[in-house]
């Protein structure tokens, strides 16, 4: 009985946030300048160190960009198929984010059916996503999506050039459960 509960309780937990997944960027890094000094006295006389040193901290601003990912339908049969969408924003008020390059695969036990881009936000359109994909990380990467019925381990890689402030974009595909 204690099993059963457990089991439905883990359940319920799964079904909750199940298919979705976030990660993010830093939003900016602390560069740190630093100055010191000598001098030398009268006549040429040795040269002295300033006892201490200047500094000057600038914070440099980066984009910060939220990733998430999302199954749908979070459950599914052998022969059924499910849409997996990746969605990319850029949180920064203040600067843009260039060459934003998503990379996925195909997971196992499934085969490739179907894909697409679209934007999310004015400017991010369909059209602007360059799509490639390979039968591993490090390439080579062949423009494109992968045929119909690619099975894992197949890599699909989408960059976008350039994600304004607060402007997201996503790609979808859909693959077949073997």
């Amino acid at each position: 009985m204690k099993r059963l509960a457990l089991t439905a309780i883990v359940a319920g937990i799964l079904a909750l946030g199940a298919g979705m997944s976030h990660a993010a960027t830093t939003d900016g890094a602390l560069i740190t300048n630093i100055a010191s000094a000598s001098f030398q006295g009268a006549g040429n006389a040795r040269g002295f160190l300033v006892t201490y040193v200047a500094t000057a901290t600038v914070l440099v601003r980066n984009p910060v960009i939220m990733l998430s990912k999302v199954a749908t339908p979070t459950m599914q049969a052998p022969g059924g198929d499910v849409t997996f969408r990746a969605c990319v924003r850029n949180m920064s008020l203040e600067v843009s984010a260039f060459n934003v390059t998503v990379t996925d695969a195909i997971p196992a036990g499934f085969e490739f059916q179907l894909g697409g881009a679209f934007g999310a936000s004015p400017g991010v359109w369909p059209n602007t996503w360059a799509i490639t994909n390979a039968n591993g990380v490090a390439g080579p990467w062949a423009a494109g999506w992968p045929a119909v019925g690619q099975e894992a381990a197949w890599f699909m890689r989408w960059t976008l050039p350039v994600l304004g402030m607060n402007a997201s974009g996503c790609i979808e595909f859909n693959a077949r459960v073997l």
